[in-house]
């Protein structure tokens, strides 16, 4: 029995499967050490794929002026549902339709107020490619006068 405890003690459980993995663990190190040193690569090329893509899809919008006239239409939509979305928040709040809002959780509180967020971040997003597009046209356009 003394023989049994001895080998299911923890340190010799570790000790044993430490040497039968030994071999192997020099391999993994050397593994990890080639993924870290492709990260950089990895990550670089990941970020100009990425740019690559955002760019070629202002450059298949910006020549139709119907496309751009659409996506400045978009921007002041999704500001117009995030103002009403703020507004009809602002008003259930005073009303007291929610009830006393502070006696909810923090967590539910953020769950109710979500909506709000999400138009907002699709504003600030919709908002951001819009101006970025108008700012390509009008580079393009003045290249194209001072060619003249």
């Amino acid at each position: 029995m003394d023989i049994l405890e001895l080998i299911l003690d923890p340190q010799v459980i570790m000790s044993l499967l430490l040497a039968l993995f030994s071999p192997y663990l020099g391999k993994l190190g050397k593994l990890i050490v080639k993924g870290f040193a492709k990260a950089p690569l990895t990550i670089k090329k990941f970020w100009r794929i990425r740019k690559w893509k955002r760019i070629r899809a202002y450059y298949l919008i910006y020549s139709n002026p119907h496309e751009i006239t659409w996506n400045i239409a978009r921007t002041y939509f999704y500001l117009t549902v995030f103002i009403m979305c703020m507004l009809f928040y602002v008003v259930f709040v005073k009303l007291g339709a929610f009830g006393d809002i502070d006696a909810f959780p923090q967590e539910v509180q953020h769950l109710i107020f979500s909506p709000i967020y999400a138009f907002e971040v699709l504003w600030i997003k919709q908002r951001s490619f819009t101006r970025n597009l108008i700012e390509l046209k009008n580079r393009r356009r003045k290249k194209r006068i001072a060619r003249r």
